[in-house]
């Protein structure tokens, strides 16, 4: 009877290990004046973990202070903001907007950076990992034709892709969302003008199921 009582618990807490959420926490670093709420991720198995985060001091923290040490003695500031875009028993999506303000200037500038991690061993996986991608070439043209829908990353609202905007690579910055949608992520002035924001470009489900292998269908 204990044997099974203690099985049945050790199945239990594994279950639970395996389904477990991360927690997405601010490191708060002072670089040079700057404030930096660095993500960081915790409550996974610890090597997936500092994997995780060694990326995101490599990539999002390093971005951040490599502005500071270029543009910083002239009173410009960095500054960081994450959102989770998803979180489950294998993937961890992140989407970290990294805010550049110049002294004087009329609005800040921003670099997002789109982040999708496997959960069980910490790499981050890329674009290609979960679907076969069009050619930019191609890609603009389904995105004229509707097939896959532009929008503004601020408020999901739609935008025209206009005659003077051309689709010219596929962006390497991307999230995963809960419905298994891959969003690509453009930044200000790339596929329209300032006022639209930084831009998704959204591949969804029905065309990634048609062109992937990783994610389950339907």
């Amino acid at each position: 009877m204990y044997k099974k009582t203690l099985s049945g618990l050790l199945l239990g807490l594994t279950v639970m290990a395996s389904t477990c959420f991360a927690q997405v926490v601010d490191k708060v670093e002072t670089y040079k004046g700057n404030e930096l709420k660095i993500p960081q991720v915790e409550g996974i198995e610890r090597k997936a973990a500092r994997r995780i985060n060694s990326c995101l001091d490599k990539v999002v923290a390093g971005d951040a202070k490599n502005f500071i040490d270029k543009c910083g003695k002239n009173g410009n500031t960095a500054r960081l903001y994450t959102t989770v875009v998803r979180d489950d028993d294998r993937y961890l999506s992140l989407r970290v907007a990294s805010v550049r303000d110049f002294k004087g200037a009329a609005h800040p500038t921003t670099y997002v950076f789109g982040l999708v991690f496997d959960k069980k061993t910490g790499r981050q996986l890329p674009l290609s990992h979960f679907v076969k991608v069009p050619a930019p070439d191609q890609l603009e043209s389904y995105v004229r034709s509707n097939v896959f829908q532009l929008c503004s990353l601020r408020n999901d609202a739609p935008v025209e892709l206009g005659d003077n905007y051309h689709i010219t690579y596929i962006s390497k910055e991307y999230t995963l969302d809960k419905d298994d949608n891959l969003d690509l992520i453009y930044q200000h002035y790339e596929l329209a003008c300032y006022a639209a924001g930084t831009l998704r470009l959204r591949l969804d489900k029905g065309y990634v199921d048609r062109n992937g292998s990783v994610l389950p269908k339907g």
